[in-house]
């Protein structure tokens, strides 16, 4: 503590020597100021997600995103299209899937008319222990994205930006 204490006054007093005129660090500022600092950043977004948009109106998608080492994705994609079967014959829902990169196999399901379809079949899906029973929530994530938003998403392949304006602006 007296080392740091010591440093601390050694490069203030140098600063103050050399005539420059650096702003203050956290250990030179009072508690109160690092606080208000902080706050600050947390509010900050952590992603660029101003190319997504919200249209409740618009098509969606339910996107899975399956962990390759760790999920059997044949079996996944079997149990999701059970799953369509069984609880949604009538809309006529589609399967797809592909390799997302080295970690990630991506199954998409479409499309659901609405916004408020897609979070009654999110909901749904979710709960289904026929699905997701024997996986551990750490190795799947599931999310919602409209028509458009696909096609953006598919060309910046960003799912951590996505999944960040999926959290903000859906209620999983």
């Amino acid at each position: 503590m007296e080392l740091a204490q010591a440093t601390i006054e050694y490069l203030t007093q140098s600063q103050s020597q050399s005539g420059n005129n650096f702003a203050t660090t956290a250990a030179t500022r009072p508690e109160s100021n690092v606080q208000a600092d902080t706050a600050t950043q947390s509010q900050e977004p952590k992603y660029d997600i101003s190319m997504f948009t919200v249209d409740p109106g618009a098509p969606h998608y339910c996107l899975v995103f399956l962990n390759i080492p760790e999920v059997n994705t044949d079996i996944m994609k079997i149990r999701l299209a059970d799953f369509n079967r069984r609880s949604y014959s009538q809309d006529n829902l589609r399967i797809s899937g592909e390799n997302w990169d080295e970690d990630y196999y991506m199954v998409y399901i479409y499309t659901l008319k609405t916004a408020s379809i897609a979070q009654g079949f999110l909901e749904e899906l979710r709960e289904s222990k026929y699905v997701f029973g024997s996986v551990p929530k750490e190795f799947y994530t599931i999310m919602l994205i409209h028509a458009e938003n696909f096609m953006t998403f598919m060309k910046l392949r960003n799912k951590e930006a996505y999944q960040y304006f999926f959290e903000q602006n859906y209620n999983p």
